[in-house]
């Protein structure tokens, strides 16, 4: 009687060849997926990932230090960061910007020539109350919502008290921030109609505040720079009187005054309130229901 081939040591061998046959086209097959993989999403960062994230992503890899980090509050609270690299724009309104006022003309250029982290969000009620250990907020519902009804003088007295470095931005720091390399209207857009889908203001808040970050954000990752509460800056107000063809380097406004400068427009605004350029001049102690902040952190 003969014996089977198959179930000898010949057997095994072609069976174990068949089997790193059958290993190797698998192999092969995911090497070639994981190509197409690879390639796809080289192809969706070049035509999707706008070009001033790709610059802040750059610089942050430059830098060695990460596009993203948070900073830590008492009772486990975080303030989420964002890098924003230094840089240089157009700074104010042009004459034909709808709203537009002599004290944000001449549009002139500045250079900011440090990198900075800016909040990712604005500062929030639940955050500043760990803080502060009291909500102001008119709006108090949600203490996801931006803290609401503070100060300059709260705002400053919270990046004290909460010892991380943290302080308010200047209004050059702020303007560049919410432009984002843009020269358009509003940073993200120059249509007022697309503001549907970037701020919380008159035709779309309801008459309230909302949580932070349901907008979306601009190319630099920072959300409600337009909308929800006006933000303070940390300059005493006072018209821009500069040449437009001079380039001032990280500007601070006077070193003394009676009005500080707020930004970004709030809730209860019209759109043409929510202009990068736009600027407002309350007194340091006013407070309202739709002044708010958020921080900045310098870079050691």
């Amino acid at each position: 009687m003969k014996q089977d081939p198959s179930r000898g040591w010949l057997g095994h061998i072609s069976r174990s060849r068949a089997v790193k046959r059958k290993t190797a086209v698998i192999l092969l097959i995911i090497i070639a997926a994981s190509a197409v993989v690879a390639a796809a999403g080289l192809v969706l960062w070049a035509t999707h990932v706008p070009l001033e994230r790709k610059f802040q992503i750059g610089e942050a890899k430059r830098l060695g230090l990460p596009v993203e980090k948070t900073v830590d509050l008492p009772f486990g609270r975080k303030i989420e960061l964002v890098l924003i690299p230094a840089g240089e724009f157009l700074m104010g309104s042009a004459a034909g910007d709808p709203g537009a006022e002599a004290e944000e003309m001449p549009r002139h250029r500045v250079r900011i020539s440090k990198p900075f982290y800016m909040g990712k969000y604005e500062v929030t009620q639940d955050q500043y109350a760990a803080v502060m250990r009291a909500n102001p907020s008119f709006f108090g519902k949600d203490v996801r919502c931006p803290v609401d009804s503070v100060s300059w003088d709260d705002a400053r007295t919270f990046c004290e008290k909460a010892n991380r470095g943290l302080r308010l931005p200047t209004e050059a720091e702020w303007e560049y921030a919410c432009r984002a390399g843009s020269d358009s209207l509003f940073g993200v857009t120059d249509e007022p109609s697309e503001l549907l889908l970037w701020a919380w203001f008159k035709d779309t808040s309801g008459g309230r505040t909302h949580v932070v970050g349901e907008r979306q954000a601009n190319d630099w990752g920072l959300h409600d720079m337009l909308g929800n509460v006006m933000e303070w800056c940390s300059d005493w107000f006072a018209p821009y009187d500069l040449s437009p063809a001079a380039v001032t380097v990280d500007p601070r406004g006077p070193a003394e005054g009676d009005k500080k400068t707020l930004r970004g427009g709030a809730f209860n605004s019209e759109w043409p309130i929510l202009r990068c350029g736009n600027r407002s001049s309350p007194s340091p102690d006013g407070h309202s229901y739709n002044f708010g902040f958020r921080v900045v952190q310098d870079i050691q």
